[in-house]
C-alpha cells in the first residue's frame, strides 16, 4: 500500500483546508528534498548522515500516510546503521520509484477551499 488516507483524516478534520492543504505541499516538498539529501550523504559516504535522513524520511513518510516509502526509509536506516554498511542502491531505486506515485497520493488528499461567509 503506497498511501494510508486514513492517517491524514484527522488532520483533515482538525485543520481548514488551506492549512491542511498547506501542511500536504510543504510534505510533498519536503519528501524529494530530503531524498536528495539522503543520496548525496550517501554519495559522499557519511553513513550517519545518511541513516539520520533516512530517519527523518520514514518520520515525515509515516506522518502523512506513505506507508510504503516509511517502510523502504526504515529499512534504509537499518542499512545505515549496519556496521559495515550494506550497499543500499536496490533500496535508493525503490524509494526513487515510489516517490511519484507517493506525491501524487498527497495530491489527491488535498480538499477544496470552503469560502468563507462574508457579511
Amino acid at each position: 500500500m503506497v498511501f494510508d488516507g486514513a492517517i491524514v483524516a484527522d488532520l483533515r478534520e482538525m485543520l481548514p483546508a488551506a492549512e491542511f492543504n498547506g501542511l500536504l505541499q510543504r510534505a510533498a516538498e519536503a519528501l524529494p528534498a530530503t531524498i536528495k539529501e539522503l543520496r548525496q550523504a550517501w554519495d559522499g559516504r557519511d553513513r550517519e548522515e545518511a541513516r539520520r535522513l533516512a530517519h527523518k524520511l520514514a518520520g515525515l513518510a509515516g506522518n502523512f500516510g506513505c506507508l510504503a516509502l516509511m517502510n523502504l526509509a526504515r529499512r534504509l536506516e537499518k542499512v545505515f546503521a549496519d556496521q559495515p554498511p550494506k550497499r543500499p542502491e536496490r533500496l535508493l531505486l525503490e524509494v526513487d520509484s515510489l516517490l511519484p506515485p507517493t506525491l501524487e497520493a498527497l495530491r489527491l488528499q488535498q480538499v477544496a477551499a470552503t469560502p468563507q461567509p462574508t457579511g
